[in-house]
C-alpha cells in the first residue's frame, strides 16, 4: 500500500488603501497606495516571503503551506 498527504497550498492577499478618517474601511474617496513593501512572517517570526503592492495596492502570497502567518507593511 501506498500513504500519502493531500493538501492544498494557500494563498495570502489583499488590498492597502489609504484611510484617511482612520476607521479601518475603504470609504468613497480612499485610494489605493503602490509600492508598499509586504513582508510574510511564520507565526515563529521567520520571514516567509516578501512582495510589493501593484499600482491597484494589490498584493499576494501563493504557494504556502497551512499554517499561521502575519504580514508587516513599510512604505518605501
Amino acid at each position: 500500500t501506498v500513504d500519502f498527504g493531500y493538501y492544498k497550498l494557500g494563498k495570502l492577499g489583499n488590498y492597502v488603501w489609504e484611510d484617511t478618517n482612520g476607521n479601518g474601511i475603504q470609504d468613497s474617496g480612499e485610494s489605493p497606495i503602490a509600492n508598499v513593501k509586504v513582508t510574510l512572517y511564520k507565526a515563529d517570526g521567520t520571514p516567509a516571503g516578501t512582495t510589493t503592492t501593484d499600482s491597484n495596492g494589490l498584493y499576494k502570497f501563493d504557494n504556502l503551506q497551512l499554517g499561521k502567518y502575519y504580514v508587516v507593511f513599510e512604505k518605501v
